[in-house]
């Protein structure tokens, strides 16, 4: 979901994960929101819809955000070679 559906944005003091899905797929906003706590159980996980769209946004800041996906780098996904660690392949 995470590279279809949202990004990582380096913030002042952190990074932070956004991944934007459907507001009337409740289900799969759980699922995410679910699955973000999960992995980073003491960072707080927040949903927020957009005005005028129909978009929620899961959102969660982390120091850890470049470890868990070392295939995030710089510039639009589509124009650069994503590289996987041998153990996300």
């Amino acid at each position: 979901m995470y590279l279809g559906d949202g990004h990582i944005m380096q913030c002042p003091r952190a990074y932070v994960l956004r991944v934007f899905l459907n507001q009337k797929q409740c289900d799969v906003i759980e699922r995410v929101k679910t699955a973000i706590t999960t992995l980073l159980p003491h960072n707080r996980v927040s949903v927020a819809g957009r005005r005028h769209a129909a978009v929620a946004v899961v959102t969660c800041y982390s120091q850890a955000w470049p470890t868990l996906f070392p295939q995030h780098g710089r510039g639009r996904k589509h124009k650069r070679r994503i590289l996987l660690e041998q153990w996300a392949a």
